[in-house]
């Protein structure tokens, strides 16, 4: 499917990451639905400009299921669950992160000598599970393991750092695994009642 937001991208590394991030969104539905990935489509829509190229996505025909995608720097990751969901990747943060986007506890576990890429991934997964605004980024504590009804999980691979915020899982969870050759790798956790399917792509 043509997307303008796609067009407008001038890199072509970011091309390929932006049709990526879908193609793994799309496997990501197939696994966690049993079906053809040729079966699943994608959906988008903003509601406040009611543009069909960004917002948050949907699963056309299904929308009992959460996906969610995202992409830095040769990493792809996409998720998909019963549920909300969302997902983040960042590459290492340089420099000094702003302190308005963390809350007091935040920046004393920073101080402390903890990754910034672990908190703001975190802060990105819950915007993306529509749990959260990032205007309140400053106020969202993400140190805990569950928040706002969501679980929060990290992962590094010592070139970025991914983060999901699902509905709880229970206390076996598959860890996702992340992959520096060219084939997606990927990870299904089902409890019974929510499972989700995580695939992280490193180029």
């Amino acid at each position: 499917m043509r997307s303008a937001r796609r067009d407008r991208l001038v890199d072509p590394v970011d091309r390929a990451a932006f049709t990526a991030a879908r193609d793994l969104a799309r496997a990501c539905v197939g696994e966690l639905l049993a079906i053809p990935v040729s079966r699943v489509r994608l959906a988008q829509r903003c509601p406040t400009c009611d543009e069909d190229d960004h917002g948050r996505p949907s699963v056309v025909d299904h929308p009992e299921v959460g996906v969610s995608w995202s992409h830095a720097r040769g990493h792809v990751v996409a998720l998909a669950a019963h549920g909300p969901c969302g997902i983040d990747v960042e590459p290492p943060v340089t420099g000094k992160p702003p302190r308005r986007a963390l809350t007091d506890a935040e920046a004393a576990w920073l101080a402390a000598g903890g990754d910034f890429a672990h908190l703001w991934t975190r802060k990105e997964a819950l915007v993306k599970a529509g749990v959260a605004d990032l205007d309140e980024a400053g106020s969202l504590d993400v140190l805990a393991g569950t928040v706002r009804g969501l679980d929060l999980r990290t992962w590094r691979d010592g070139a970025a750092t991914v983060s999901t915020a699902t509905q709880p899982m229970g206390s076996s969870t598959t860890q996702p695994m992340g992959s520096s050759t060219t084939q997606p790798m990927g990870s299904s956790t089902n409890t019974g009642i929510f499972r989700s399917v995580f695939f992280w792509y490193s180029a």
